[in-house]
């Protein structure tokens, strides 16, 4: 503060002097160090404070100067929340049934480039960390930015995760700021649904290496081994290790199955994909927002319910919790096994869409497999095969029913076969479920499923549009009983395509777009007028814009009115020295108004080969305007259109 101050004339030197708050201006607690730095209490109001300060010379105490400096105090920002058990796996705290992870957990807050920033506790006093209380909570203060991450840590320093804050307002206080810690799912026997205890469950990375222990919040959750609930979780710990980088990374689960269980994921319930699942997009999360939700439900699908999950992740710091994402495995069955699996991800109406139905082991003589399509679809005639050679299911409704199927010598039997959505059916997922048989009492030995998903389809949710150019005789904007359509006209959309109308003026354009769900689009289309036959005069509105909704059907109408082309050409020569028309050309334009009320009319202003086109140009315009006002002035005139060129210049 007292680099500009003089003493004696002479600059202070701050070695050499005394300094002293002479008026805190209403800053009660302010002070001056031996710097010349003013210094204010944390957690004062914000606002302008004028503070007086007093400097003397060491030497000689009774020579002083005075001097004062206007402080501008901005409030800090504040955040708050708690590090907790997600014991109900809801992605919310839930006091009656989560709970706080304790005291000694760290929190502090980075930017985007990693660095730590200064915050300050619920005391004003500066860290670089806060800690839980006993009920896993905390409070941090900071100044107002943006590009903030909040990051926790556990008592042993291992990082637990974080997250985002975009923009901190100057006072603003975020509240309910939780880190959630969340199982990650269950793994569970495809055929009784229930959770399996006993599977040792390791994080890999993409070449199946396992990670090092760091990488995890808990170095336990490596190699855990589930317990009765059949739960298992894991926390990555971004930048714990190289093998866990701070950047999107791919993380594979590996099991280790106890006996009577086939090894890896089930083949009646196969994984979703095979590819890394992104939990930054999390495509198809049932509940959005929040976590990423791989299933609706924190428990294993019921029998009859989809399977849906996925053993390879790409995550990256402030990804969403991935939870629900329930692992289905085979046991050992002495009987047959059966999968049913579509070729295709997704479905089109109309279009055929494969199926292969796959029952392995089959010890049986000769089996009997059903399978029940999902509503709406059929059975696309002739396109079955069993184990190559083309066999014709009997179709009962839904259901298509293959008889006394003898598996090869492998005891395999493959059903390839081909399904169409034909029906009224809704978009998105449907399921379709196959049965393995014993043909002799029925009973079903494999049960299977898969999920369709039907893509929405132009086909079926475009919109269409038609209409009609036509003569607009009488010229009121309306197409009137007589009034023939206009051959040979041309329309045009914003993006340039064309649309030619035949012979009778009309035109249709099928799928003109896809509409938006729910609220439609809208659609404009603009009349050619240089299409038109000479001197047509547009009556209608052109461009015209419609609103089409999804499904349905709108019409467009141009009408024109039948008119006379007639051209006026302009030289230099048509004007005097003073810039205005000569005497004969006057009296010409004076005839040619009267001509003009004869009918309508297109009229063309042209200006031949001026000596300078922006005296042209404006001469252009302002006979023209004259003109349309003149004409304009007669309640009963005839249609006109005046239309203005320079030659050379396009219109």
């Amino acid at each position: 503060m007292i680099a500009n101050d003089l003493l004696g004339g002479a600059p202070v030197v701050a070695d050499e002097v005394t300094m002293s708050i002479i008026d805190d201006g209403g800053l009660d607690g302010v002070g001056i160090d031996g710097e010349g730095r003013i210094t204010v209490p944390t957690f004062i109001d914000p606002g302008l404070y004028d503070v007086g300060y007093g400097v003397c010379e060491a030497l000689n105490p009774a020579n002083c100067i005075e001097g004062s400096a206007r402080l501008s105090i901005v409030p800090i920002a504040a955040v708050s929340g708690m590090i907790y058990d997600d014991i109900d796996r809801n992605g919310r705290f839930d006091p009656a049934a989560d709970r706080g992870v304790g005291a000694g957990y760290r929190v502090t807050v980075i930017d985007n480039d990693g660095r730590t920033q200064p915050i300050f506790d619920n005391k004003g006093q500066p860290v670089e960390f806060v800690t839980t209380d006993a009920n896993g909570s905390y409070e941090l203060y900071i100044d107002a930015n943006e590009g903030y991450r909040v990051v926790m840590y556990s008592p042993a320093g291992e990082a637990l995760g974080g997250f985002a804050i975009s923009d901190l307002k100057p006072g603003q206080r975020l509240e309910d700021q939780n880190l959630p810690i969340d199982p990650s799912g269950v793994i569970y026997d495809s055929v009784t649904r229930a959770p399996i205890p006993g599977v040792r469950v390791t994080l890999t990375d993409a070449a199946g290496r396992a990670l090092p222990a760091r990488c995890l919040a808990d170095p336990q959750q490596q190699d855990q081994v589930t317990g009765t609930d059949g739960f298992y979780r894991f926390d990555v710990a971004p930048a714990a290790a190289p093998q866990c980088p701070a950047v999107e990374t791919e993380y594979r689960i590996s099991m280790e199955l106890p006996s009577g269980f086939v090894a890896g994921t089930s083949a009646r319930l196969p994984v979703t994909s095979i590819e890394a699942y992104d939990a930054t997009a999390c495509v198809g999360d049932p509940i959005p927002g929040g976590n990423c939700e791989i299933s609706a439900s924190a428990n294993p699908p019921l029998a009859g319910e989809a399977a849906r999950y996925f053993m390879r992740f790409l995550l990256e710091p402030g990804d969403p919790n991935v939870i629900n994402n329930h692992i289905a495995v085979d046991p050992v069955l002495a009987d047959a096994t059966l999968s049913i699996t579509a070729l295709t991800e997704t479905a089109r109406r109309g279009m055929p869409m494969r199926f292969r139905i796959t029952a392995e082991e089959v010890e049986y003589d000769r089996v009997d497999i059903t399978d029940l399509l999902p509503e709406g679809f059929v059975y696309a005639m002739g396109s079955a095969r069993v184990n190559g050679s083309a066999v014709e299911p009997v179709v009962t409704g839904r259901e298509l029913a293959f008889a006394s199927l003898a598996a090869d010598a492998d005891d395999r039997i493959e059903i390839l076969l081909d399904i169409v959505a034909a029906g009224e059916i809704a978009h998105g997922s449907h399921l379709s479920v196959a049965k393995l048989h014993d043909p002799d009492d029925g009973r079903v030995l494999a049960r299977a499923e898969a999920v369709v998903t039907l893509e929405l389809e132009r086909i079926f949710d475009c919109a269409d549009l038609v209409g009609r150019v036509y003569e607009d005789r009488d010229g009121d904007g309306y197409a009137d009983a007589g009034e023939p359509g206009l051959a040979g006209a041309l329309l045009r959309t914003p993006r340039g395509e064309a649309i030619t109308v035949d012979a009778h003026g009309r035109f249709s354009v099928p799928c003109a777009m896809l509409p938006r769900d729910g609220i439609g689009s809208n659609m404009q289309l603009e009349l050619d007028e240089r299409s038109l036959p000479a001197g047509g005069i547009v009556t209608s509105d052109n461009p015209q814009v419609i609103r089409l909704t999804r499904g349905k059907m709108g019409r467009m109408d141009f009408g024109v009115l039948p008119g006379r082309k007639a051209t006026l050409q302009i030289t230099d020569a048509a004007f005097g020295p003073d810039g205005q028309l000569r005497a004969e050309w006057q009296a010409g334009m004076v005839e040619m108004m009267q001509a003009l009320r004869a009918g309508p009319t297109r009229l063309g202003l042209v200006y031949l080969d001026p000596a300078d086109r922006r005296v042209a140009r404006a001469r252009l315009n302002a006979i023209s305007t004259a003109v349309t006002a003149t004409h304009e002035g007669d309640a009963n005139a005839p249609a006109l259109v005046v239309e203005t060129l320079i030659r050379g210049e396009a219109r």
